[in-house]
């Protein structure tokens, strides 16, 4: 199970946002990646034992970005047990106030495609910043799922580290068309994709997608949010700052935060979460690329 185990009620929260609700996002029917492929993919990992995390991406040589529920720990017990006093239509700050991961819980490998390579470099971890405006409670929208991780010292960049060109809102080039084909890439489950399934992966792999058409995909999460009647069940609503997906490979448990590129090499989504049959849903790099830019500057000596 792709659990860190921490002390007290908290683990990573590694079930893609809602427990039962969705499954985390492995490469499943895609093909191995080539040394040096994709320098910018990372690998989230436990500083405690190395163990998988999730994915991201390098964007300068201080900064990666990532899912923001990666980052997110998620307590092991009904937290309304703990706190029966508490005003349960605010419960989503307690939620809030003990979430976010430290700092020193996670490191990143760089470098690699197969995680047993010792050449592979790592690097600590310096500050998470998380979006905002992303919950982890699942009765409510999920919105805002990226997050950046700041390292404590500068990436070297070589022929199998570089930085990804990342989509922006101000470039009409990087708007992107239904049916266009776009990369995933992970460490993820590669052989079952259930929550309950267990399985070691050292490949990094790559999966070929296609951009669905965003007003079939929202059509099609409001109306399973509609008709499903268990709540707990209900998939998040989809918004303007999500991008969707389909194609016969696809992500399962262990390749959130990972990136998603385009034909040109251009980084335009996340890794955020699928349901079911429908369409897997990715945060898009384009709509958030202000709040990336605006949180990911160096400064200069």
């Amino acid at each position: 199970m792709l659990r860190l185990i921490f002390p007290l009620i908290f683990t990573f929260f590694l079930s893609c946002h809602a427990g039962t609700v969705l499954e985390k996002l492995a490469i499943m029917n895609g093909t191995l990646a080539t040394q040096g492929q994709f320098p910018y993919q990372i690998q989230i990992q436990s500083s405690e034992d190395g163990s998988h995390v999730c994915g991201g991406s390098i964007i300068n040589k201080r900064y990666i970005l990532t899912a923001a529920h990666c980052i997110y720990s998620e307590p092991d017990v009904d937290l309304s047990q703990l706190f029966p006093d508490y005003d349960i239509s605010t419960f989503g700050a307690i939620k809030e106030l003990f979430g976010l991961v430290a700092p020193s819980d996670i490191q990143i490998l760089a470098g690699v495609n197969k995680l047993d390579d010792k050449n592979g470099i790592l690097y600590k971890v310096d500050k998470i910043i998380k979006h905002e405006h992303f919950t982890t409670d699942k009765f409510k929208n999920e919105v805002a799922d990226i997050a950046l991780i700041r390292l404590a010292e500068d990436i070297v960049f070589n022929d199998k580290i570089q930085p990804v060109r990342l989509a922006s809102s101000e470039n009409q080039e990087d708007v992107l068309s239904v049916g266009a084909p776009v990369m995933i890439t992970g460490w993820g489950y590669t052989r079952e994709c259930k929550k309950n399934h267990e399985e070691e992966v050292n490949d990094l792999r790559v999966a070929i997608r296609t951009i669905s058409d965003f007003d079939e995909c929202q059509f099609e999460y409001s109306e399973k949010r509609k008709n499903e009647t268990d709540e707990s069940e209900k998939p998040p609503a989809i918004d303007s700052g999500m991008i969707c997906s389909i194609g016969f490979q696809y992500s399962c448990m262990g390749d959130s935060g990972g990136p998603i590129v385009d034909g040109r090499g251009v980084q335009v989504g996340i890794v955020s979460f699928s349901k079911d049959s429908l369409p897997d849903v990715h945060t898009s790099v384009r709509f958030y690329s202000e709040w990336i830019t605006n949180n990911s500057k160096i400064a200069e000596n």
